[in-house]
Protein backbone atom coordinates (compact mmCIF):
# COMPACT_ATOMS: atom_id res chain seq x y z
CA UNK A 1 0.00 0.00 0.00
CA UNK A 2 2.72 2.46 0.93
CA UNK A 3 4.63 1.76 -2.32
CA UNK A 4 1.49 2.27 -4.41
CA UNK A 5 0.76 5.54 -2.60
CA UNK A 6 4.31 6.71 -3.30
CA UNK A 7 3.88 5.83 -6.99
CA UNK A 8 0.63 7.80 -7.15
CA UNK A 9 2.25 10.78 -5.42
CA UNK A 10 5.19 10.68 -7.83
CA UNK A 11 2.88 10.57 -10.87
CA UNK A 12 0.82 13.51 -9.60
CA UNK A 13 3.97 15.47 -8.79
CA UNK A 14 5.15 14.95 -12.39
CA UNK A 15 2.06 16.85 -13.60
CA UNK A 16 3.26 19.84 -11.61
CA UNK A 17 6.81 19.39 -12.90
CA UNK A 18 5.50 19.54 -16.47
CA UNK A 19 3.71 22.84 -15.80
CA UNK A 20 0.25 21.28 -15.64
CA UNK A 21 -0.51 22.40 -12.06
CA UNK A 22 -3.30 24.64 -13.36
CA UNK A 23 -5.35 21.46 -13.95
CA UNK A 24 -5.69 20.80 -10.18
CA UNK A 25 -9.13 22.33 -9.83
CA UNK A 26 -10.53 20.40 -12.79
CA UNK A 27 -9.34 16.92 -11.84
CA UNK A 28 -11.19 14.62 -9.48
CA UNK A 29 -10.14 11.06 -8.82
CA UNK A 30 -11.98 7.82 -8.24
CA UNK A 31 -9.88 5.29 -6.37
CA UNK A 32 -10.73 1.64 -7.08
CA UNK A 33 -9.30 -0.91 -4.65
CA UNK A 34 -9.72 -4.64 -4.18
CA UNK A 35 -10.96 -5.69 -0.75
CA UNK A 36 -7.45 -6.90 0.11
CA UNK A 37 -6.07 -3.34 -0.20
CA UNK A 38 -8.86 -1.56 1.68
CA UNK A 39 -6.47 -0.87 4.55
CA UNK A 40 -4.25 1.19 2.22
CA UNK A 41 -6.95 3.80 1.65
CA UNK A 42 -5.51 6.25 4.18
CA UNK A 43 -2.10 6.33 2.50
CA UNK A 44 -3.59 6.57 -1.01
CA UNK A 45 -5.95 9.34 0.09
CA UNK A 46 -3.07 11.25 1.67
CA UNK A 47 -0.93 10.92 -1.49
CA UNK A 48 -3.70 12.31 -3.69
CA UNK A 49 -4.79 15.12 -1.36
CA UNK A 50 -1.22 16.14 -0.47
CA UNK A 51 -0.58 16.51 -4.20
CA UNK A 52 -3.40 19.06 -4.36
CA UNK A 53 -6.04 16.90 -5.99
CA UNK A 54 -9.55 15.90 -4.95
CA UNK A 55 -10.50 12.28 -4.26
CA UNK A 56 -14.19 12.30 -5.11
CA UNK A 57 -15.11 8.61 -5.09
CA UNK A 58 -13.83 5.39 -3.56
CA UNK A 59 -14.93 2.17 -5.22
CA UNK A 60 -14.22 -1.43 -4.33
CA UNK A 61 -13.79 -4.34 -6.71
CA UNK A 62 -16.33 -6.99 -5.76
CA UNK A 63 -14.75 -9.88 -7.67
CA UNK A 64 -13.94 -12.76 -5.36
CA UNK A 65 -15.46 -11.08 -2.29
CA UNK A 66 -17.92 -13.13 -0.24
CA UNK A 67 -20.97 -11.59 1.44
CA UNK A 68 -19.40 -11.27 4.90
CA UNK A 69 -16.23 -9.64 3.60
CA UNK A 70 -18.24 -7.36 1.33
CA UNK A 71 -20.35 -6.09 4.23
CA UNK A 72 -17.31 -5.58 6.48
CA UNK A 73 -15.48 -3.70 3.75
CA UNK A 74 -18.52 -1.53 3.04
CA UNK A 75 -18.61 -0.53 6.74
CA UNK A 76 -14.97 0.59 6.47
CA UNK A 77 -15.78 2.59 3.35
CA UNK A 78 -18.83 4.17 4.99
CA UNK A 79 -16.62 5.33 7.85
CA UNK A 80 -14.31 7.09 5.38
CA UNK A 81 -17.33 8.81 3.84
CA UNK A 82 -18.64 9.88 7.27
CA UNK A 83 -15.21 11.35 8.02
CA UNK A 84 -15.52 13.32 4.74
CA UNK A 85 -12.50 11.70 3.05
CA UNK A 86 -14.71 11.01 -0.01
CA UNK A 87 -18.13 12.19 -1.07
CA UNK A 88 -19.18 9.08 -3.01
CA UNK A 89 -18.79 5.33 -2.60
CA UNK A 90 -19.04 2.77 -5.35
CA UNK A 91 -18.66 -0.81 -6.44
CA UNK A 92 -16.85 -2.14 -9.49
CA UNK A 93 -17.29 -5.54 -11.09
CA UNK A 94 -19.29 -7.40 -13.69
CA UNK A 95 -22.27 -9.63 -14.13
CA UNK A 96 -24.50 -11.08 -11.48
CA UNK A 97 -21.84 -10.73 -8.76
CA UNK A 98 -21.91 -6.95 -9.11
CA UNK A 99 -25.68 -6.86 -9.16
CA UNK A 100 -25.87 -8.94 -5.97
CA UNK A 101 -23.20 -6.82 -4.25
CA UNK A 102 -25.11 -3.61 -5.01
CA UNK A 103 -28.27 -5.11 -3.50
CA UNK A 104 -26.43 -6.35 -0.40
CA UNK A 105 -24.63 -3.15 0.57
CA UNK A 106 -27.55 -0.89 -0.32
CA UNK A 107 -29.22 -2.19 2.84
CA UNK A 108 -26.73 -0.05 4.81
CA UNK A 109 -26.44 2.86 2.39
CA UNK A 110 -27.15 3.47 -1.28
CA UNK A 111 -24.28 2.88 -3.70
CA UNK A 112 -23.51 6.17 -5.48
CA UNK A 113 -21.37 4.77 -8.32
CA UNK A 114 -21.74 1.39 -10.01
CA UNK A 115 -19.04 0.57 -12.59
CA UNK A 116 -19.33 -2.49 -14.80
CA UNK A 117 -16.25 -3.87 -16.49
CA UNK A 118 -16.81 -4.99 -20.06
CA UNK A 119 -14.27 -6.67 -22.34
CA UNK A 120 -14.30 -6.77 -26.14
CA UNK A 121 -16.70 -9.45 -27.28
CA UNK A 122 -18.54 -9.52 -23.95
CA UNK A 123 -22.25 -8.74 -24.04
CA UNK A 124 -23.51 -5.80 -21.98
CA UNK A 125 -25.33 -7.04 -18.88
CA UNK A 126 -28.85 -5.60 -19.04
CA UNK A 127 -29.48 -6.71 -15.44
CA UNK A 128 -26.83 -4.35 -14.10
CA UNK A 129 -28.21 -1.53 -16.25
CA UNK A 130 -31.52 -2.12 -14.51
CA UNK A 131 -29.79 -2.07 -11.11
CA UNK A 132 -28.15 1.23 -12.04
CA UNK A 133 -31.51 2.72 -13.00
CA UNK A 134 -32.94 1.66 -9.64
CA UNK A 135 -30.06 3.39 -7.84
CA UNK A 136 -30.89 6.69 -9.54
CA UNK A 137 -34.50 6.69 -8.32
Amino acid sequence: GRLRAMQVGKALHSLKAHGLHYLHSGICFTLVTPSSLLGCFGEMHKAIVDSGYNLDCWSMTVRGTNRTKLMNCWKVMLQAKREKHVSKLGLWGSGKGLQEAVAQVSVMEKVCVVSQGIAAGQAYDVGIAYAQSLQSQ
